[in-house]
């Protein structure tokens, strides 16, 4: 049995910034896992590192900030107004509990770690009561790509007694605007040009055992 993932990027609108002018880009970002027979249970997730392209921009310092103590002890609604940066959902198989438990994904501008900008998934399954604080460390990188997103998964766990569940679907739309001085400032700016080729994404899956995996993904350049 091996692990088979699948990646699927969106950005609207497709639309190039300007000097000028700088577009507010919606970044949805989805991907399963699953197995090469289509029904065995997949080996638990453990890290996921997602690559973005050159020229965008994410605009982390001017965002208001939410702490992971803030969602591990309090409510998202505690956390400061403009922190929330984004939404989506999530699943997991938690056999023999449940084929398949549903999760509600909010996604929050975090405080810094290590001094890096941080994003905090928090994801929470009403149908077994567990909520889980997940942050991940964006950081600039050379080459092709301009930023890394590290993300490190934790034990999901569900029911006592019951093996930790493990991911099969995580979709996340990431699209924020705030205004300092009267100026809107976008979470992300569209890039202000396009790579021969278009934009092109990847995630480095990790799996319990030490298996990985590596998807590939590209948007291609407005016409």
């Amino acid at each position: 049995m091996g692990q088979e993932s699948t990646l699927d990027v969106k950005a609207t609108p497709l639309k190039l910034s300007t000097k000028k002018k700088k577009v507010n880009i919606a970044l949805t970002v989805n991907f399963t896992i699953g197995t090469d027979d289509g029904s065995s249970r997949p080996a638990r997730l453990q890290g996921v590192k997602f690559l973005f392209p050159q020229y965008a921009r994410a605009n982390t310092a001017k965002f208001p900030t939410c702490s992971p103590t803030i969602l591990e002890t309090k409510t998202p609604a505690d956390c400061p107004k403009g922190s929330k940066i984004g939404k989506g959902s999530a699943k997991a198989n938690a056999e023999p509990l449940l084929p398949s438990v549903p999760a509600t994904v909010d996604v929050f501008n975090g405080t810094k770690k290590g001094g890096l900008p941080t994003i905090i998934f928090f994801a929470k399954a009403d149908s077994l009561s567990v909520q889980f604080v997940i942050p991940a460390t964006l950081k600039k990188t050379p080459g092709k790509y301009g930023y890394v997103l590290d993300v490190s998964i934790p034990d999901l766990t569900t029911l006592p007694g019951q093996p930790f569940a493990a991911v099969t679907d995580f979709t996340t739309t990431i699209k924020a605007q705030t205004k300092k001085k009267g100026k809107k400032i976008n979470f992300i700016d569209a890039p202000t040009k396009c790579p021969s080729g278009g934009f092109p994404f990847q995630s480095t899956f990790t799996y319990e055992g030490g298996s990985s995996n590596v998807v590939d993904d590209t948007i291609a350049c407005p016409k």
